[in-house]
């Protein structure tokens, strides 16, 4: 198996990385130890606000049960096939999770998944020995300027200046944000008052840096049995947002049917 080129650069110095058997090391001899499933730790804890940042273990446990079994299959697919007609060098899912879209959507190229939370990262670099996965926050990457060929942020924070930082002239930024409808019936039963889901929010921080090139909506339906319900529901800021009794009642049922809706933006690095 070849291995991916090393894009990292240290947390602490910006320096390029090197790979060395099991550990990272940069000129000024900060060294991060490669952990046995593969991934890096590139998260110094004097940048950490929590001890356990990021989503935490049943969430992200919530969305690999949902994701493997075909959950968001046609949003996979759209997204495959953009990345397929981009043909980037590489790809950096910024926010990667457990790594589901990483190794799906990046299985044509050399693939990088970066995420705050611990055991997602570990989850990626097991289930993805041919990927490159690290701790790390998307708001600081520890990622090389003009490395990377097309960066993927799903329903992931996004930083228009880093992310242009890390792009190659003219690189690709492939982003999906909810859409009007999405999951609205979870949201009418979970919440009084809907928060207005829309792209201009997100378009608006990034015209300083990039270009949109296409915006496309996908929606589908979700016939959801109980079980997964749980799963969908877990996996969402809605199960510690909502109040317990809402989502005790919504958790009950034994069927819903749910609308899933998406915005895709693709956009250049001006």
């Amino acid at each position: 198996m070849t291995e991916n080129p090393c894009l990292y650069q240290c947390p602490l110095c910006r320096q390029p990385l090197s790979h060395e058997p099991r550990s990272y090391v940069c000129e000024s001899n900060h060294r991060f130890d490669q952990a046995r499933q593969g991934y890096v730790n590139l998260l110094p804890v004097q940048h950490k606000k929590s001890k356990l940042p990021g989503d935490p273990p049943d969430s992200i446990d919530a969305r690999r049960a949902w994701l493997t079994s075909g959950g968001y299959d046609p949003l996979v697919e759209r997204l495959a096939q953009i990345a397929r007609d981009l043909s980037p060098e590489n790809l950096l899912d910024a926010g990667c999770a457990e790594g589901y879209y990483t190794r799906k959507v990046g299985a044509d190229c050399a693939r990088y998944g970066v995420d705050i939370a611990k055991h997602a990262v570990k989850m990626s670099a097991q289930s993805d020995p041919a990927g490159s996965y690290a701790v790390a926050s998307v708001s600081n990457l520890p990622i090389q300027t003009g490395s990377i060929g097309a960066v993927m942020s799903v329903f992931s924070p996004i930083f228009a200046e880093e992310f242009a930082r890390v792009l190659v002239d003219r690189g690709s930024l492939i982003a999906v944000v909810p859409a009007q409808n999405h999951l609205l019936e979870f949201r009418q039963s979970l919440f009084d008052q809907l928060n207005e889901h829309s792209s201009d929010k997100h378009l608006e921080g990034l015209r300083s840096h990039f270009d949109l090139v296409n915006e496309e909506r996908l929606s589908f339906e979700l016939q959801l049995n109980q079980e997964r319900i749980k799963d969908l529901l877990s996996m969402t800021p809605f199960a510690w947002r909502a109040a317990k009794d809402k989502i005790d009642q919504l958790m009950s049922l034994e069927y819903i049917t749910v609308q899933a809706d998406f915005s895709l933006l693709r956009l250049t690095k001006r």
